[in-house]
């Protein structure tokens, strides 16, 4: 089992999900600043708390897909300009 993960860390694909996963935060938070909104401010137009946004934009927490599009929407954005 131990030898499993230790490959998973390695697996190419992996990789490149953790990075596409970084960009993904970073245009969050790049999105949400350029419409001059705090956490707080996106967190109340969705309806979730402020330490749920603050924690998907550190990365401490991967939200779901529909998540992700009520973030976009709520940005005025689709999820295809989160992507690379």
């Amino acid at each position: 089992m131990t030898a499993e993960i230790v490959n998973l860390k390695r697996d190419p694909v992996l990789r490149k999900a953790d990075r596409e996963l970084a960009h993904v935060r970073r245009r969050l938070t790049e999105l949400r600043i350029a419409k001059g909104w705090s956490t707080k401010d996106l967190a109340d137009r969705i309806g979730m708390p402020e330490s749920y946004v603050e924690a998907i934009e550190s990365g401490k927490s991967m939200p779901g897909l529909m998540t992700m599009i009520v973030l976009a929407s709520h940005l005025g954005y689709g999820l295809r300009d989160f992507t690379l």
